[in-house]
């Protein structure tokens, strides 16, 4: 796996923080892998804190939507919330 990404800090103090984030992924040991993109952010507001994280692939394939109609769609796609306490 090959990954590369970065975070900016909005309010970087001990009482709040709100970081975004986003990225890149590749699997480099499948030739016919495609980029994947990721972004979230993480907000921290005293020793609560959420992080959303998601990913898209950039290969996608084609689904029939209807009868005769068909559409292109991500081949992956991810989400993940985390939810926290610090004490």
């Amino acid at each position: 796996m090959w990954a590369l990404g970065t975070e900016v800090n909005l309010f970087n103090s001990n009482m709040i923080n709100l970081a975004l984030r986003a990225g890149l992924t590749a699997n480099v040991a499948d030739k016919d892998s495609k980029l994947s993109y990721t972004g979230g952010f993480g907000l921290k507001i005293l020793h609560f804190f959420v992080d959303v994280a998601g990913a898209v692939s950039s290969q996608t394939e084609q689904i029939k939507s209807g009868t005769s109609s068909s559409e292109k769609v991500p081949q992956n796609a991810q989400v993940g919330v985390s939810i926290g306490l610090n004490f």
